[in-house]
């Protein structure tokens, strides 16, 4: 697996999720003088909807899922990227759209392009998109703590820049063994 260097988008991270800090582009910024920031309440859930901290290798499946809150509306279209950052921070992952169904893949691609953010309100990922983004930790994942992600960016910017952001919020998700139970006996 292709490993990427992601320290200045971690950093970037880092600083969008405690200042939600609105880059405007350039000769727009009458057009969004009065707008804030979005709220985003990211969780990780399991397979039978408990939200938490932890995951364990050949559990079922985790789901994320968010509420994206927006005060203002935005005058661009945003894009939407979901993805997990491994522990150590070199290599992440989106979920991409594949013909209906989302998988993960490495690097950072928007899940979603184009989506109408003129409107204020709250939108649901699951309404976003209709299939769960779900993830099962194998075996061959390495062990420690993963960073769960979602910006929304102005449609088009690539993350990397580091401008156009509207917004993002992040999880930490601690992987760890799978749970071994002895046999009766034992």
């Amino acid at each position: 697996m292709k490993s990427i260097v992601l320290a200045p988008l971690l950093a970037r991270l880092r600083v969008a999720t405690v200042i939600l800090a609105l880059v405007v582009p350039a000769g727009n910024a009458s057009a969004v003088s009065q707008v804030l920031p979005p709220t985003i309440s990211l969780r990780v859930t399991n397979s039978i909807g408990a939200w938490g901290y932890t995951a364990r290798v050949n559990a079922d499946s985790y789901q994320v899922s968010a509420r994206i809150d927006l005060a203002s509306g935005y005058p661009f279209p945003g894009d939407l990227y979901v993805g997990i950052i491994r522990p150590g921070g070199k290599e992440v992952f989106t979920w991409v759209d594949d013909g209906g169904t989302p998988r993960l893949q490495p690097g950072l691609t928007p899940l979603l392009k184009g989506i109408d953010l003129r409107t204020a309100g709250s939108l649901e990922l699951n309404q976003l998109y209709s299939q769960p983004l779900k993830h099962a930790f194998k075996p061959d994942d390495p062990l420690g703590m993963y960073l769960v992600f979602l910006v929304i960016s102005v449609d088009g910017k690539p993350l990397s820049a580091g401008t156009g952001w509207y917004g993002a919020e992040m999880q930490p998700l601690f992987v760890e063994p799978a749970l071994v139970i002895p046999a009766l006996g034992q």
